[in-house]
């Protein structure tokens, strides 16, 4: 196995079929983070309401809420684009999901991304 290959294997994608930790493990991005961010913009935003009487806290929540949920939705499919190889992928992109691997098993800025990313953004 190419060295890229693994060394996320055994760090990132605990999941995949053929990694000895798929039995029971979960799959993918946990979504009860998504979650719990959600409830602390409602409840800031239900604060600002009510205890600032700030009508714009509670306008600007789904706003707030939406774009969040995109970085996770663009980690997600970032993550499967690199982890997969899809039968309808060019030979360019196969040779760029590689360097991107090759990348990210070098790169301390890349791990700390992928991991911030992997157990949730700051909220």
């Amino acid at each position: 196995m190419h060295a890229p290959f693994a060394w996320l294997a055994s760090n990132l994608t605990p999941g995949l079929p053929n990694s000895p930790h798929c039995r029971g493990a979960k799959r993918g991005v946990s979504r009860s983070e998504p979650c719990a961010s959600d409830v602390a913009y409602l409840c800031a935003a239900l604060s600002g309401h009510y205890k600032r009487n700030n009508c714009e806290a509670i306008a600007g929540y789904s706003a707030k809420a939406l774009a969040r949920v995109w970085k996770a939705e663009r980690f997600s499919w970032q993550l499967t684009k690199l982890m997969h190889h899809f039968p309808e992928d060019s030979p360019f992109e196969r040779r760029m999901q590689i360097a991107e691997l090759d990348y990210i098993a070098s790169s301390t800025a890349a791990h700390k991304a992928i991991a911030e990313n992997y157990v949730g953004l700051p909220i």
